[in-house]
C-alpha cells in the first residue's frame, strides 16, 4: 500500500476500506516517504495494519505517545509523550527507515532559504488584517469560531503579502530561470497569474480544479518547454503525486500550518532525475500569521524528529517570533480539520478498536503494552543520553 500516511483518519471510508482488505492478506508492505504529516496519533491505523495486537485500542496508544488527556469535550491526543520509547517500537517492530541519501547518492543537496518579504508592500495597516489579528487575542472564542477567527486571520494574510509576493515572482520570472511556486489561497494563485500573464511568460497552474489527465499534460510541458517558465501550484491540491525536477528552486508564497505537506511539496523537485542543488525559500511578512505559523511548524517537526520520523528541520531557513500559546492551539486544531476533510457523511460510527473519547472517563492503564518485554534484547545505545563510546545497553 503506497501512500500509507493517508491511513491516519480511523473514520475515513478509505481506512476503513484498506484495513478491511489487509484483513484478509498474509503479507503487508506499506509505503510513505512521510509515516505521519504532523503528530503521532496519525501513525495508530497503519501499526494496526502491520500489527493489530500491538495496540488494543487507540486509546491506549494515545494515552501513552499522544499525552492524551481527557477534557470538557473528551480526550485530545494531538500532543506527544515518550517519543523515545515509540521510536524504538517502531525502529525494532515495524519500520524500515531509508533516506534519500543512502537509496540515492547521485541525488544534490537540498537548501532551504527564509526570505523576509519587503515590508513597504506588506499591507499592515488593513484595517481587516488588525481586526482579524485582534480577533486571535479574544479568549472567549471557542470551538468553531477560534477556527474561524484563525482562518480569516490565514486570509488577511495572503491578501496583506499578495502584492509582495507578486512583484518577488515577477523578479523571478525576469531572472529567466525555471521555478516553482506554491500558494494556498485562490486569490493568491489568481494574483501569481496575473502576473505572469501580464509580463507575456508561460507558466502552468495546478489546483484542485484541474483534473487528473489535465494535471500530467501540465507537468509535461513544464517539464519539456524551455519557455515554461513557472509551475504555479496549490500545496493542499499539488503537494504529491507530480515530478517537476525540471526546476531546483521552489517557492513558498505562503506557509501551511502542516509539515509534511510543505515537505512533500518541497520533493516535487528534490526528488530522482533533479541534476542540480535544490533551493527551496519561504516567503515570509513580519507582522501577520507567518509569525505564528513558522514557529508550530517547526514544533511539530521536530516531535516528529525524536520518534525517528523525519530528520528534516526548517529551522535552518532562519526563525520568526515563538507563536503565542493560545494561537498555537488553534492552528493545531486546524491540522484536525485537514484530516476531517476526507470523513464521509456517513462515517458517523468510530471503528471498534477505537475507544470513544467522549465514554472514556479515566486511562485505563491496565492492557498498556509490555515495552520492557517488546524491547528486551534491543541494542539501546543509540538512543541514551551521553553515553560511553562503544557501550552497549541492553532493555
Amino acid at each position: 500500500a503506497d501512500e500509507s500516511h493517508l491511513l491516519k483518519n480511523g473514520k475515513a471510508a478509505r481506512t476503513k476500506s484498506v484495513l478491511k482488505l489487509i484483513q484478509n492478506t498474509k503479507r503487508v508492505i506499506l509505503l510513505s516517504g512521510t509515516p505521519a504529516l504532523s503528530r503521532p496519533a496519525e501513525l495508530f491505523y497503519q501499526i494496526q495494519a502491520i500489527n493489530p495486537s500491538l495496540f488494543s485500542t487507540f486509546h491506549e496508544f494515545g494515552v501513552r505517545y499522544c499525552d492524551g488527556k481527557e477534557s470538557h469535550f473528551g480526550w485530545d491526543y494531538s500532543g506527544s509523550s515518550n517519543m523515545k520509547e515509540l521510536r524504538l517500537v517502531l525502529e525494532e517492530k515495524l519500520l524500515i527507515r531509508r533516506e534519500k541519501k543512502e537509496v540515492m547518492s547521485q541525488l544534490p543537496s537540498k537548501v532551504r532559504e527564509m526570505i523576509i518579504l519587503d515590508p513597504d508592500l506588506i499591507q499592515l495597516n488593513s484595517k481587516s488584517l488588525k481586526q482579524a489579528s485582534k480577533n486571535m487575542d479574544n479568549l472567549n472564542l471557542k470551538g468553531m469560531e477560534k477556527r474561524g477567527a484563525l482562518l480569516n486571520y490565514f486570509q488577511e494574510t495572503a491578501k496583506a503579502k499578495v502584492a509582495a509576493v507578486g512583484q518577488y515572482i515577477l523578479d523571478m520570472l525576469e531572472n529567466g530561470e525555471k521555478f516553482i511556486v506554491f500558494a494556498h489561497h485562490q486569490l493568491m494563485l489568481d494574483e501569481l497569474q496575473t502576473v505572469c500573464e501580464s509580463a507575456k511568460h508561460d507558466y502552468i497552474r495546478i489546483d484542485g480544479s484541474t483534473g487528473s489527465e489535465k494535471r500530467q499534460t501540465l507537468v509535461d510541458k513544464f517539464q519539456n518547454q524551455e519557455k515554461c517558465k513557472c509551475a504555479l501550484l496549490s500545496i493542499t491540491a499539488a503537494s504529491t503525486g507530480i515530478t517537476l525536477t525540471q526546476s531546483s528552486l521552489v517557492i513558498f508564497g505562503e506557509l501551511y500550518w502542516n509539515p509534511g505537506i510543505l515537505i512533500q511539496a518541497e520533493d516535487r523537485a528534490y526528488r530522482i532525475g533533479q541534476k542540480n542543488s535544490v533551493t527551496v525559500q519561504y516567503l515570509c511578512a513580519r507582522g501577520t500569521a507567518d509569525d505564528q505559523i513558522w514557529p508550530l511548524v517547526n514544533d511539530k517537526l521536530n516531535v516528529l524528529s525524536k520518534a525517528g520520523l523525519t530528520k528534516e528541520d526548517l529551522r535552518e531557513a532562519g526563525t520568526l517570533d515563538k507563536a503565542a500559546p493560545n494561537i498555537k492551539k488553534v492552528f493545531e486544531d486546524l491540522i484536525e480539520i485537514d484530516e476531517n476533510v476526507e470523513m464521509s457523511n456517513s462515517d458517523e460510527a468510530k471503528p471498534k478498536s477505537v475507544v470513544s473519547p467522549s465514554k472514556t472517563k479515566h486511562a485505563d492503564t491496565k492492557n498498556q503494552p509490555k515495552i520492557d518485554e517488546l524491547l528486551r534484547g534491543v541494542d539501546l545505545s543509540e538512543f541514551m543520553d551521553n553515553s560511553p563510546p562503544n557501550k552497549k545497553y541492553k532493555a
